[in-house]
């Protein structure tokens, strides 16, 4: 969880958030005994940390102020931390890379800097009382930040050397890349964090997988905090009233995570399986993403702008007869504007950062628009020494206008991909053009706060408490106007969602043993989360005349309500044990209750276990042989059932006028949660003094009472299934990352980066359930469908049914990445990422077989027979494989299954000082990306992207497979960064 007090620490992760550094008398394992690795002080940001009283200030002083760059590059290091060693004197740098240190005694005094990803330097320097001197400093890079602080999976903070789990740092300050939404943050950046984009409607969010799934029926989204407040993390309900057809709707969700601007973010840390989220419970198998906004610093406004302006088009798809399948005449390259504003500081003891911005966007098809407003405010205040509060509040208001896309008889792609033969009969653009007169809007407004108050009664004691609160408010509207060309009659719907998440948190912790040769530390904490939606849904149709109007206007009127309200708690126990600050083991546990769990289940009880070990510390240790720490973690995580799962309920249901209810769910008083439990070992070093770099994990997980739909006896009147703990799954990787620096020259540098994954799954049991892309023995999800033996000969086809293809996941991902620094403060940056072993059902292309209009891939086949002449041709000329998927009289259901390896340049990116051009300009520069601008796929590959998911709620889905859709857009953006 989360800190909320500022304290500097050794190893501070630059830039640090206003709500992880350890608060006064609370100091990691093996730092107590180094007094020059501590400060006292809660939060100061540039400027002074103090201890010791009127006797230590009454002494001659002077002020020591300067600024921290990268050696190589220049760059101005925002959140470096500064200390006086021996002392008690601290300060971090501001968004310009100042700091200023007032009050160091006088004499020769020993400054140590620190910033996440770079190695300590330290410079003596003779202090003269009553001057102000400037001391600048030059950070190299590092490939290993053993005493680097960590806050989530652990109980309060804790620094890297004590931390026997995986863990990804993202510091966003430091990437080139111009990008308009979290999901691109942390697509292809580490190691198993797969995000899926879908597709390129409008608003859509995407699917984030950390190692994969570890559920069937669950969610695998994993849990979203930020500044230790609990995010909604699931996507924003469908809007498609189920007043009206199904399919009569947009097919894409929205995701809470992009409300969230990335211009206010500091750094992102991810933790991504059991073995680390286990003091988080019974919603934390999936994994946990924390997201820690900026905050500020002691000393004068510093502001920022960042202007971002960029186009979208669509890549090409389709084949060399249809280009993109007759969607071109309304597909569009779209404009989008992204401006921020923020400005940071403190005065005494508050420090603020507070920051606007403001989003224009365009989508690439015709009715896709929208707008975005952010506002955020950071405050620190230390109200005492021994007390500190920070507050973090954001607002968003998100609207968008989208186009319907998806398999919707209403929606524009699935007309375009099947004309002549859609819901028209036609291919003429201006009749197709009148779907367009319905119009699908969506409005949301988010509210965010959270308040954390430290408190450090005396020294090794600290307590800590977070109260926050999440509120969503969603508006979802649909309108055919009167005479729409497939709903004569015009219909409307409202669709009205709020959420709102509590969160209480509170950690404490004792430092009872201090010894030399060992240290402890124990910590205890309780959690509560309370979860509360609302629904209504109302849908009219039959509508009076044109213009606008509301439900109540319709003649037809259905509305339809929901509520929901989960509460989740726990409480947990941990000890720390560290041994010569080189070998650490960690215990613990954490017992929760969930108000989602059977009446007669009873609390649950997830322990965990780690360890780590810096054995280059040892004296056996050579030290040609590098950095290098090894460790272990054990952890028992578990994921909730839904909210309404365990308890027997019933359908309302109208007969005749009058009242009635219908069976639904059966219940189950002893449902309780999914229980994965992960082991994981690694081995983290650096070589080649600090030029090489590397972290390898492997882990091994299985989900227990994994929960499966299990049919129940009819006669019962319960027609449905009921979800059952009688599954378990296996899941098992290997995760490695390497950064290498080739060449490190004055005018000229080269970084290389490489990030391997792999994932294998295999559904061990499902009791008595039966699903057909669930089966013992194999991946989950599989593919699964028709598989011709011969399938590239001319004859008769060899028809394999039921045949199993292989995992609808990947099982294996390779990120690459390449960095050089070039003269005159040049930066280029390339970024790519594969992934493969894979394979995905293309409903799209069988659904245009199905309807007539012909698939692309069949070219060869239609020469040779017509689309419309199958029956009783001379098919000598056609393959076997194309007999049964190209003709719709001879179509065979699962046909259409590929493989979906591919390779995608996810960024270029150049950027360019321009300090000089902007007047009054601390930094200033110009920046110019293009993202997913190259595209490989595999020969059997045929029209489409390997990214387009069909699922109508994206982020929650277990499979994916293609359907009507346009690819997600290729981006070119130019963006301003100045800081004044």
């Amino acid at each position: 969880m989360v800190l909320a007090a500022f304290l500097m620490l050794p190893g501070m992760p630059h830039a640090v958030g206003a709500a992880e550094v350890m608060p006064p008398g609370e100091v990691p394992l093996g730092l107590e005994d180094h007094p020059g690795m501590v400060l006292a002080g809660v939060g100061h940001h540039p400027g002074v940390v103090e201890k010791g009283g009127e006797a230590e200030r009454s002494r001659e002083t002077a002020t020591l102020r300067g600024q921290v760059t990268d050696r190589r590059t220049g760059r101005l290091l925002a959140g470096a931390q500064i200390q006086v060693e021996g002392g008690s004197l601290g300060a971090l740098t501001d968004g310009a890379g100042r700091y200023l240190l007032s009050d160091v005694p006088a004499g020769e005094v020993t400054l140590r800097v620190r910033f996440l990803g770079f190695a300590d330097a330290t410079r003596e320097v003779e202090v003269r009382p009553g001057e102000d001197q400037a001391v600048d400093f030059a950070l190299a890079e590092s490939a290993l930040a053993l005493d680097g602080i960590v806050v989530t999976g652990t109980a309060g903070q804790a620094r890297q050397r004590e931390v026997g789990n995986s863990i990804v740092q993202l510091d966003v300050s430091r990437l080139d890349e111009p990008v308009g939404n979290v999901d691109q943050l942390l697509q292809g950046r580490a190691p198993s964090v797969t995000v899926n984009p879908g597709s390129a409607s409008f608003g859509a969010g995407a699917a984030i997988r950390l190692r994969g799934n570890v559920s069937v029926s669950m969610s695998n989204q994993p849990l979203i905090f930020v500044d230790g407040v609990r995010q909604s993390a699931e996507a924003y309900p469908l809007n498609a009233s189920r007043g009206n057809f199904p399919h009569w709707g947009p097919s894409s969700t929205m995701s809470p995570l992009n409300d969230i601007n990335p211009s206010d973010i500091e750094r992102i840390e991810v933790v991504k399986g059991a073995a680390a989220t286990t003091l988080y419970g019974s919603e934390a198998s999936a994994g946990v993403i924390q997201i820690f906004t900026r905050s500020g610093a002691r000393g004068q406004p510093v502001w920022s702008l960042q202007s971002d302006h960029g186009l979208d088009w669509v890549q090409p798809f389709g084949s060399e007869s249809r280009p993109y399948l007759g969607l071109d005449p309304w597909l569009r390259t779209a404009y989008g504007a992204r401006n921020s504003l923020s400005v940071s500081g403190g005065v005494g003891d508050l420090r603020y950062f507070v920051a606007g911005g403001y989003d224009s966007e365009q989508g690439v098809l015709p009715n896709d628009d929208g707008d975005r407003v952010t506002l955020r405010g950071n405050l620190d205040l230390d109200v005492r020494p021994d007390l500190a509060l920070q507050l973090n509040t954001s607002y968003t208001r998100h609207s968008l206008s989208i186009t319907h896309t998806g398999n919707s008889a209403m929606g524009l792609p699935l007309n375009a991909f099947r004309q002549p033969n859609n819901s028209f009969g036609s291919s003429d653009p201006e009749v197709l053009s009148r779907l367009l007169d319905a119009r699908i809007f969506q409005d949301n407004d988010r509210f965010n706060t959270g308040l954390t108050a430290t408190w450090n009664p005396r020294a090794g004691v600290s307590q800590r408490l977070t109260l926050g609160l999440d509120r969503i408010a969603t508006r979802g509207t649909q309108s055919r106007p009167l005479g729409f060309v497939l709903e004569p009659e015009g219909s409307v719907s409202d669709i009205r969602w709020e959420s709102r998440t509590v969160t209480v948190d509170y950690t404490g912790s004792l430092r009872w043993l201090n010894a030399p040769e060992l240290a402890s530390t124990f910590s205890w904490g309780a959690q509560s989360v309370t979860t509360e939606e609302s629904t209504v849904d109302a849908y009219g149709s039959g509508l009076p005349g044109p213009g606008v109007h509301t439900v109540s206007g319709a003649a037809q009127r259905l509305v339809f309500g929901e509520e929901l309200r989960v509460i989740s708690a726990g409480f947990f126990l941990q000890n720390l044990f560290g041994f010569r600050d080189r070998a650490f083991l960690t215990l613990g546990a954490r017992v929760d209750g969930n108000s989602a769990f059977g009446e007669q289940l009873g609390l649950q009880v997830y322990p965990k276990a780690s360890a780590s070990w810096v054995v280059s510390e040892e004296e056996f240790w050579p030290r040609e042989w590098g950095e290098v720490k090894l460790r272990a973690a054990y952890g028992l995580a578990g994921r909730a059932p839904g909210a309404f799962d365990a308890v027997r309920t019933w359908q309302p249901q109208s007969f005749g006028g009058a009242s009635s209810f219908l069976p639904s769910n059966v219940g189950n008083p002893n449902l309780g949660p999914e229980k994965t439990r992960e082991v994981e070992v690694g081995v983290d070093g650096s070589w080649l003094n600090e030029r090489l770099g590397a972290e390898v994990t492997f882990y091994d997980q299985i989900t227990r009472d994994a929960l499966f739909n299990v049919a129940q006896i009819p006669s019962s009147g319960f027609l449905g299934g009921q979800l059952e703990n009688v599954g378990e799954l296996k899941n098992r990787g290997l995760e490695v990352s390497v950064r290498g620096t080739v060449l490190d020259r004055p005018d000229f540098g080269w970084d290389l980066g490489l990030n391997l994954s792999t994932n294998r799954s295999e559904v061990v049991d499902v009791g008595s359930a039966t699903a057909y892309t669930i089966q013992p023995g194999q991946p989950a999800p599989v593919v699964r469908g028709t598989f011709v033996r011969n399938a590239r000969e001319f004859g008769e086809p060899e028809i394999e049914l039921d045949h199993f293809f292989g995992p609808n996941q990947p099982t294996h991902i390779v990120g690459l990445s390449s960095t050089f620094q070039l003269p005159y403060g040049l930066r280029f940056t390339a970024r790519g990422e594969y992934q493969g072993g894979h394979y995905i059902t293309d409903g799209a292309s069988a659904n245009m077989v199905n309807r007539g209009s012909g698939a692309p891939g069949c070219e060869a086949a239609y020469e040779a027979v017509g689309f419309e002449s199958f029956r009783g041709a001379d098919l000598s000329g056609v393959r076997a494989l194309d007999r049964v998927r190209c003709y719709r009289e001879n179509l065979r259901s699962g046909i259409w299954v590929y493989p979906a390896d591919f390779f995608k340049l996810r960024e270029l990116t150049l950027v360019a000082p321009v300090d000089a051009l902007v007047p009054g300009a601390r930094t200033a520069s110009m920046t110019f990306s293009l993202r997913n601008a190259f595209r490989w796929t595999n020969d059997e590959f045929l029209a489409f992207d390997p990214e387009m998911v069909s699922s109508r709620q994206t982020t929650g889905a277990l499979a994916s497979g293609i359907t009507e859709h346009a690819p997600a857009p290729a981006r070119f953006t130019a963006s301003l960064r100045v800081t004044f």
